[in-house]
């Protein structure tokens, strides 16, 4: 483990929109626990509150989606090759002036997904976040793909 895993608290939840600006993060249609398949646009956002020592040091996040027992696999591309969907990205929490030096901060790290991921109805898909590739159970949350009824038939 690092220094920073060891000792930092992640917060995961996901919404219809997400964004980050200024510090503060935004969310629109949060904390949501189902959804249909293809799926709506989706966002998702990770906080990371880094105790006071470790301020201004960076650290690697990945967030990672994951089927009941695998990674979920999508196509890439340009090579049609199936790859995890995974997002990876080094954050910092930066030390803020005048707040005392024992003080955290966050990092926080927000995506937005395009509609349209092929996840199975009827499955429960968890976002995973690792921190300088160390995970935790609660770094995570889970949605549940529910079987849409049939539409009309038409003709």
């Amino acid at each position: 483990m690092s220094a920073i895993s060891d000792s930092c608290r992640v917060a995961v939840m996901v919404a219809d929109f997400t964004s980050n600006d200024g510090g503060k993060v935004g969310v629109l249609g949060g904390a949501w626990i189902h959804t249909a398949t293809p799926t709506p646009p989706q966002g998702v956002v990770v906080v990371v509150e880094v105790p006071g020592e470790h301020l201004n040091e960076e650290f690697a996040l990945e967030l990672s989606l994951h089927g009941e027992h695998t990674p979920v696999l999508l196509p890439d591309p340009l090579t049609g090759d199936e790859r995890p969907l995974r997002v990876a990205q080094n954050l910092v929490a930066v030390s803020i002036p005048g707040m005392p030096r024992k003080a955290p901060n966050r990092a926080h790290f927000v995506v937005n997904m395009a509609p349209g991921l092929p996840l199975l109805p009827d499955h429960v898909y968890t976002w995973r976040v690792q921190v300088d590739g160390e995970s935790r159970p609660d770094w995570a949350t889970s949605f549940y793909v529910r079987q849409e009824p049939a539409g009309p038939v038409v003709g």
